[in-house]
């Protein structure tokens, strides 16, 4: 009863050990539920954003934006940022008029990890921008790069905007963020919990041996 007590409370402490990443289940216009690390803004129109490391299987993250009216890739951004853990290097540069207030990205931190764009030719790696304004009913994201900055490109309700550490040599940019992650993907069991659950069943394992 003891050796069962004991994998008891270690499967319990493994089941509330899990570490969800993301954990904002929703269901896109394509009718694909994805898992947004948060949101931002408010208003009848949704967007998700696309911030993908590329580093790693899982090192790719989404965020939901809201707005009223007309709202371009910068502000979702700058929305993001300032509403949770999401950072961004972010520089503002005049063109092609000097009254204009535009956004690049320079970095961007998240989990832990900082990636910085290659400031020196060929300027590889760096963060790379790409959109889909629509995803039909059954579609999955289809990324196109895009031709402006983020503080040129106007949302689209039901539209994503992506991010990418791509080592592509400009023109030759070819490296899309992958898909938002999937609702679900991000309960994941943190290594701790999995050791205390491998030690109730060694516990388990020890009490038998002994009682032979």
């Amino acid at each position: 009863m003891r050796a069962l007590s004991t994998l008891g409370l270690a499967v319990m402490l493994a089941c509330l050990c899990v570490s969800p990443v993301g954990a904002v289940p929703y269901t896109a216009l394509n009718g694909e539920t994805y898992e947004l690390d948060y949101w931002a803004g408010s208003g009848a129109n949704e967007a998700v954003i696309v911030v993908d490391f590329n580093q790693g299987p899982s090192d790719v993250y989404a965020f939901g934006y809201r707005w009223d009216g007309v709202a371009d890739g910068g502000k979702a951004l700058t929305a993001i940022v300032a509403e949770g853990a999401l950072d961004a290097g972010l520089v503002v540069y005049n063109w092609p008029l000097p009254t204009d207030e535009k956004l690049f990205v320079t970095s961007f931190t998240y989990a832990g990890v900082t990636l910085d764009n290659t400031v020196t030719s060929p300027f590889s790696p760096s963060w790379a921008y790409w959109v889909d304004d629509v995803a039909g009913p059954g579609e999955l994201v289809e990324w196109a790069y895009s031709a402006v900055g983020m503080s040129d490109h106007v949302l689209q309700h039901g539209g994503a905007e992506g991010f990418v550490y791509s080592y592509d040599l400009y023109p030759n940019i070819v490296t899309s963020p992958r898909q938002p992650p999937a609702a679900g993907q991000g309960e994941i069991p943190e290594p701790t919990c999995l050791m205390l659950l491998a030690a109730g069943v060694a516990g388990l394992v020890a009490r038998r041996r002994r009682r032979r």
